[in-house]
């Protein structure tokens, strides 16, 4: 009982257990797919910011290079391009280039014809928004130009140089509202792949070319994710968005390791959830199979008892009336010995009476057999009635058979009827004699049986064993195998109405050359 209500409750459990595997699995896959929509998030957020700067920055210096218009006057042109870039949050300095020569003709940091820029990383006739570029002087730096027009002809660039302070503050701030995976390192890289702006190390690697990852990422797609190693050597997932206006491109690294717990977890919880389902199949089927071979011996046994229920009543009446008949032979014999001297008639007499006492022998198994009113059960303990019985055992068993007894305590006790327990052990321990006629070994076991508050008295022979199709009848009333007049069938099955009326159950285990198990199951006493 106690065992079906455990796996009862197992079953009930078990599907909660795992939905919730199920659900938790569920849970950390999304929040890997959350990090991985967030940091793109993010990654295009930086970009609107800085791309919002950058047009604040282009209309400037657009508006500036229309004023240049027709003007001859660079002294001039110089003053409003320092008021242009005093106004303009980060610019560090506007250039107005000659593009003929590639030569600036003045500067609002170094004043009139300034000494060539040897670190130009661009052509100088080039409009637009430019690549990091420059050393030193405010550099490296964001260029953005202008041609300024003179009549049909764009003989002059103006441009701006951007300091990356400015896009570096854009980067931290929106990195750190975003609630990323901790441990990511998040950076700005141009269109060629150089650091414009970077979380860690942003002094040392500014303008210099980020990993071959990130490179060949901006290379293949606009935005995405790719798997790399930062240049610290962090193992990463890396989400990352391009920006249509400047062509800049915002890159968030996240742990690998982050995503790899994630990803453990929820496939430790799949499996587990996947196992989990297979163990409670598993157990439900075990017990259907354990719940159909208890239907099926609570069957067997029923119409068992039926069956002997039935031949009792039928041996009962039979044995009466039989051992009436043989009492009158018995009764009438010394009458027929006393009135005769002849040899032959007293030898038939002798032969009459040998051949009624064993039918008065029959009877009184039958008899017994066909009980009619019910055992009187009390409590038997095991080591004394063994104690009792033991010479006689030894006797049935004869010379060549063992005896070998192991109780597991020495106060172990059933519930039955004593006589008829000794009565049982003693027709067990003739069978196994007659299974062993070269010798052997009995042994007679007590201890506690699996089921609870019940007790397995064990008795197993080293003989001959039993085929299967013996075994299944071994119980039946009057089957034998023995020869005729060696044996009445009814051993076992005495055996049998004992532990019915005993409120216990009888088990047969036998393997042809390797011996017979009986295990008798009684109510513990």
């Amino acid at each position: 009982m106690r065992r079906t209500s455990l796996i009862l409750a197992f079953s009930g459990l078990a599907p909660l257990a795992i939905l919730a595997a199920t659900v938790t699995a569920g849970q950390l896959r999304q929040q890997s797919a959350d990090a991985v929509n967030r940091a793109l998030a993010t990654a295009r957020t930086v970009n609107a910011r800085i791309d919002g700067e950058l047009m604040a920055d282009d209309s400037a210096l657009q508006v500036l290079s229309a004023s240049l218009i027709d003007q001859s006057d660079w002294r001039s042109a110089r003053k409003r391009s320092e008021g242009v870039l005093r106004a303009r949050t980060g610019w560090y300095d506007v250039q107005l280039i000659d593009r003929s020569t590639g030569q600036p003709l003045f500067s609002v940091r170094q004043g009139f014809a300034p000494p060539p820029d040897t670190a130009r990383n661009r052509p100088p006739d080039r409009p637009g928004i430019g690549n990091v570029a420059g050393k030193g002087g405010g550099c490296p730096c964001i260029t953005l130009a202008r041609t300024v027009a003179q009549g049909a002809s764009e003989p002059y660039l103006i441009e701006a140089r951007i300091g990356l302070d400015k896009f570096q503050s854009i980067l931290l701030s929106e990195g750190a509202a975003a609630h990323l995976a901790p441990g990511s390192v998040f950076a700005v890289a141009d269109r060629e792949g150089n650091f414009v702006a970077r979380s860690l190390e942003f002094r040392n690697w500014a303008g210099n070319p980020g990993s071959v990852y990130l490179r060949n990422a901006i290379s293949r797609a606009d935005s995405g994710t790719y798997e790399g190693v930062t240049l610290e050597g962090l193992r990463n997932r890396s989400a990352f968005a391009k920006s249509t206006f400047s062509g800049f491109s915002t890159h968030i690294a996240m742990p690998a390791s982050w995503f790899s717990w994630l990803g453990a977890g929820s496939f430790g919880l799949t499996l587990g959830a996947i196992a989990l389902a297979l163990i409670v199949a598993l157990v439900a089927m075990r017990f259907a199979w354990l719940e159909q071979r208890r239907l099926r011996n609570d069957q067997q046994r029923l119409v068992q008892g039926q069956k002997m229920e039935a031949l009792g009543r039928f041996a009962s009446g039979v044995a009466h009336d039989f051992n009436n008949m043989l009492q009158v032979i018995l009764g009438s014999l010394p009458l027929i010995e006393r009135g005769s001297t002849d040899a032959a008639v007293l030898r038939r007499v002798g032969m009459v009476r040998q051949a009624a006492e064993k039918g008065a022998g029959l009877t009184a198994e039958l008899l017994q057999f066909a009980r009619d009113k019910p055992l009187d059960r009390e409590r038997v303990e095991l080591a004394p009635l063994l104690g009792d019985i033991d010479g006689l055992i030894r006797r049935v068993l004869g010379d060549r058979v063992a005896l070998e007894t192991s109780l597991a305590a020495p106060d172990i006790a059933v519930r039955t009827n004593r006589a008829a327990l000794e009565m049982a052990l003693l027709n067990l321990a003739g069978n196994a004699r007659d299974a062993m006629p070269d010798g052997g070994k009995l042994r007679v076991t007590a201890r506690p049986a699996a089921k609870e508050g019940c007790v397995e008295l064990e008795i197993g022979d080293s003989g001959s064993g039993m085929p299967e199709s013996v075994a299944a009848r071994a119980l039946d009333p009057f089957f034998t195998t023995k020869q005729v007049g060696k044996g009445t069938g009814l051993g076992l099955a005495q055996v049998h109405s004992l532990m019915l009326q005993s409120h216990g159950s009888i088990e047969i285990e036998s393997l042809q050359g390797e011996g017979t198990t009986i295990r008798l199951v009684f109510p513990q006493g």
